[in-house]
């Protein structure tokens, strides 16, 4: 098996920030050579230096600049990644996050050097044709027509795969659900540093984290909060993120409510130690979070919107679960119950057992394995 790990990469990009999914593979990257293995890892300089990367130095690591021209850019880094791939002599790639325009015009000529692909979707808001662009729903569709196997991160993704494209785009196809999510900072984070964190020291009421764009709640959020501030309520919400929709936190008005901006936060840790409670609201998903797990293991209690595979990863014992509503959000702030009991202490120890990156790792490692017999 570490010959097959060893001669597939990882291919993963992002021009902006990093979300949840490329910190991921990036971690998982980290894994795999933590533990002796060598595979490749195919990425862009501005993603590569936006994260940690002291442990990937002298890794099998090709990396090249996106910036540049919208469509002669992409076009140099596709040939060079090409190239990099041939001379290397990988067998397998994985697309990390999602079909793409690298993955569409890449996979023919892969089939030509003899690679097998296969493609991570981690994308939760896109429910309905409608979601996609046209040009966007045509690179999807052929890319997973292409990939010899599809890894979905949760069941109500690939239900929204077969809702967008038709099942008969499947029929011939392993749609596979990932078996756990996992964060490199929920790892880390020893059990006797999380106890030793308690509800005096934490200076943020609530803290709330995301990309902010529309569907991950921050709409909701603020809305909710103008209320508790008009009827007197008095806490400190922290948001910690960057988008889109950035200038409406900027300008709210708040009297009673302490509204916090942070902006984006590359290393959650403090913020989440210094917050009693995490909300996590989004409109239709809330599993597989990254944010949910750090918030977790740095003992936050949790208020998050009982939506699609939630439970997947919270229930009552270490959560509230909320109606994806002001009524239900308000009421869930004002009587916010912080819980650090060792009952729920062992619980979320327990769930963080499970979404271990180990356990992913043996899960790709397998789909490789599979693909490649």
């Amino acid at each position: 098996m570490d010959s097959i790990i060893n001669s597939s990469a990882f291919f993963v990009l992002a021009k902006g920030k990093p979300g949840g999914a490329e910190r991921r593979f990036f971690y998982l990257y980290e894994y795999y050579i933590s533990k002796g293995k060598t595979p490749h890892l195919i990425t862009n300089s501005e993603l590569f230096n936006s994260l940690p990367s002291e442990k990937l130095l002298g890794a099998n690591v090709f990396k090249k600049k996106l910036n540049g021209h919208r469509l002669i850019a992409p076009l140099k880094y596709i040939f060079s990644s090409l190239w990099y791939i041939r001379k290397e002599n990988i067998k397998h790639i994985h697309f990390c996050v999602n079909p793409s325009f690298y993955s569409f015009l890449m996979i023919n000529v892969l089939r030509l050097l003899g690679c097998t692909t296969s493609v991570s979707i981690v994308n939760s808001i896109i429910r309905s044709g409608s979601d996609l662009s046209s040009i966007n729903k045509f690179v999807w569709k052929k890319t997973i027509k292409l990939v010899d196997v599809i890894d979905t991160l949760s069941p109500s993704i690939r239900t929204n795969m077969n809702n967008v494209f038709g099942s008969l785009v499947f029929q011939h196809k392993e749609l596979l659900i990932s078996p756990c999510s996992f964060s490199m900072r929920a790892d880390s984070i020893r059990n006797d540093e999380r106890n030793s964190i308690n509800a005096k020291n934490r200076v943020y009421d609530f803290i709330f984290a995301s990309r902010l764009i529309e569907g991950k709640g921050l709409e909701l959020l603020l809305e909710t909060l103008k209320i508790c501030d008009i009827e007197g309520y008095k806490f400190t919400v922290a948001i910690c993120g960057n988008g889109p929709l950035a200038d409406k936190v900027k300008s709210i008005a708040l009297n009673n409510v302490k509204l916090i901006y942070l902006d984006y936060v590359k290393d959650m840790q403090d913020v989440l130690f210094q917050s009693k409670v995490a909300l996590s609201l989004q409109k239709y998903e809330n599993y597989p979070s990254q944010f949910l797990l750090e918030a977790l293991a740095a003992n936050c209690n949790v208020i998050s919107t009982d939506v699609g595979d939630t439970r997947l990863l919270l229930n009552e014992e270490i959560s509230t679960l909320i109606d994806n509503d002001i009524s239900s959000l308000k009421n869930a702030l004002i009587k916010a119950d912080y819980d650090y009991s060792l009952k729920r202490k062992a619980a979320v120890n327990g769930l963080l057992e499970q979404h271990s990156v180990e356990s992913f790792a043996n899960y790709i490692e397998k789909i490789i394995t599979e693909v490649q017999s």
